[in-house]
């Protein structure tokens, strides 16, 4: 049996590994931050803003809520004339991630937020864009 690889690999051009901390208080990760800071320029940034990531894999060792906000959210919150953002928009921006299992989603983002259910903890993030 031959193996199709270009079935196997989605064609993603940039990763990231990141592993976060979490308690009580919100704590936020900005995608391509450990992957620059191990090679500069290896996640790149179009108008000051990185390259969202594409397809996530999340693994929490205690139960999380994880928000992943995408380049126009956090675009639009840093513009002077902005309203504030209203998370009550009905936009799925907030999982719970169970602990010990990896839990994959296609949502695209440029800032995780992570914080406890009820323990601290460690979610390791694994992102491609």
């Amino acid at each position: 049996m031959q193996l199709d690889k270009a079935r196997m690999i989605e064609g993603y051009d940039y990763y990231d590994y990141a592993e976060i901390a979490f308690g009580a208080t919100e704590t936020s990760y900005t995608v391509g931050t450990n992957a620059n800071a191990a090679l500069s320029g290896s996640w790149p940034s179009e108008g000051g803003y990185p390259v969202e990531a594409q397809s996530t894999l999340l693994y929490a060792t205690q139960d999380c809520y994880v928000r992943l906000l995408p380049r126009w959210i956090v675009v639009r919150q840093n513009l002077p004339t902005a309203a504030p953002f209203k998370m009550s928009s009905g936009l799925p921006l907030q999982m719970r991630v169970p602990a010990g299992v990896y839990f994959e989603t296609k949502v695209k983002w440029i800032v995780l937020y992570v914080q406890r259910v009820d323990t601290d903890g460690t979610l390791y993030v694994w992102a491609e864009g």
